[in-house]
């Protein structure tokens, strides 16, 4: 039952959660059978204690991890293991987009990811051309379905403060590229 719920876990949290508990009872009772082998063997007493807090620790261990990515999921945290800043320099990198803004990514539910972004672009191509690239880039390199992308032309945005390739403006951030200078900044 273990090999199978840790297989098919993967980031559905309640496949997740019954995982760790047959994996708990598993242990505790490996964990029984070789502390009575090793008193019936040895006459170590002791071994009956260590294999109970040995257990314990597991469950503790277990415990801590599934209650964290509860709590990530309830509170629609970033993933841990999304780097927002790659996630927003490669949105910069496509062809079209000079400025990303706005950006935020949150768990949604168990293994379901949700995004939202603000492009800007001067380009007058068809603006769903360009999120239908973007959307594929998300799923394909980031895992990412869900997208509310929104395109805007530059003078939409209101840029106060430019160092080098970064711009911030006074209310979120916003990442854009200076004309020609083919330089990414960061989210």
């Amino acid at each position: 039952m273990a090999w199978v719920l840790g297989h098919s876990a993967g980031d559905n949290l309640s496949l997740l959660g019954a995982f760790l508990h047959v994996l708990g009872d598993l242990l505790g009772s490996v964990g029984v059978l070789a502390a009575a082998l090793v008193i019936q063997l040895t006459g170590w007493l002791a071994a009956d204690p260590v294999a109970s807090v040995a257990i314990g620790l597991f469950t503790l261990w277990s415990g801590w991890r599934l209650l964290r990515e509860a709590v990530d999921v309830l509170l629609e945290a970033t993933p841990r293991s999304l780097d927002t800043g790659a996630i927003g320099r490669a949105l910069l990198d496509l062809e079209g987009v000079n400025g990303v803004h706005d950006l935020q990514v949150w768990t949604v539910t168990s293994g379901f990811l949700a995004l939202s972004a603000h492009l800007t672009t001067e380009t007058t191509e068809d603006h769903h051309a360009l999120l239908h690239r973007a959307s594929d880039l998300l799923r394909e390199r980031f895992g990412i379905t869900h997208a509310t992308l929104q395109i805007e032309a530059p003078h939409d945005v209101e840029e106060t403060c430019c160092i080098g390739p970064i711009c911030v403006s006074g209310v979120a951030g916003v990442t854009s590229r200076p004309r020609g200078s083919g330089i990414a900044g960061q989210v």
